[in-house]
C-alpha cells in the first residue's frame, strides 16, 4: 500500500483531536526509524488509536504496542494500570498469539 494511502487510512481511524499526535508518532516510526511494519488500531474504550509496530531485526512475533500520549498529559500509576487493563481487555492478537 502506498505511504499516503496508509496515512489516510490511519487518519480515518483516529479521532480528529488525536490525529496530529498519532500522525507524528507514525511518521517518526516509519520515516525516522525506518520501521516497515506499523499498523494502527482504534481502541474504543480508550478513545485512542494505538500503533502496533515491529522493530527491525527482531522476531516477527515481538511487536510493540505504542500508545501516543501528549507530553503534557499527567500520568499516574493508577492511570497507567487502567490503560494496560483496557489493552488486555481489547484482546489484541499477533497472528493468533497474544502480543508480548
Amino acid at each position: 500500500m502506498e505511504f499516503q494511502s496508509k496515512l489516510n487510512k490511519i487518519q480515518d481511524l483516529t479521532h480528529p483531536k488525536q490525529w496530529p499526535l498519532v500522525r507524528q508518532t507514525y511518521l517518526d516510526l516509519v520515516l525516522a526509524k525506518m520501521w516497515k511494519t506499523v499498523e494502527a488500531i482504534s481502541i474504543a474504550p480508550l478513545e485512542k488509536t494505538i500503533l502496533l509496530a515491529h522493530e527491525p531485526h527482531t522476531p516477527a512475533d515481538r511487536r510493540l504496542v505504542i500508545v501516543p500520549i501528549h507530553q503534557a498529559t499527567s500520568l499516574s500509576t493508577a492511570g497507567i494500570s487502567e490503560l494496560f487493563d483496557t489493552l488486555i481487555d481489547a484482546k489484541l492478537t499477533n497472528d493468533g498469539k497474544e502480543l508480548r
